[in-house]
């Protein structure tokens, strides 16, 4: 999970980082994207949402 948020001045995530993750095969879940992201554990997976709200944009 990338927290950001959007339009931030930092330019987070860096796209040199995002491009390796990709490369990797890793699942990516982005704050300025996606807005709000749950994560729950039960039986040894994880089960995630995502919410993004008019306010978030």
């Amino acid at each position: 999970m990338i927290s950001a948020g959007a339009n931030n001045t930092y330019g987070h995530p860096n796209p040199g980082v995002l491009e390796r993750l990709v490369n990797s095969g890793t699942e990516i879940y982005r704050t300025d994207q996606m807005g709000e992201i749950q994560m729950k554990i039960k039986d040894g997976k994880i089960d995630v949402r995502y919410k993004l709200t008019m306010d978030d944009s």
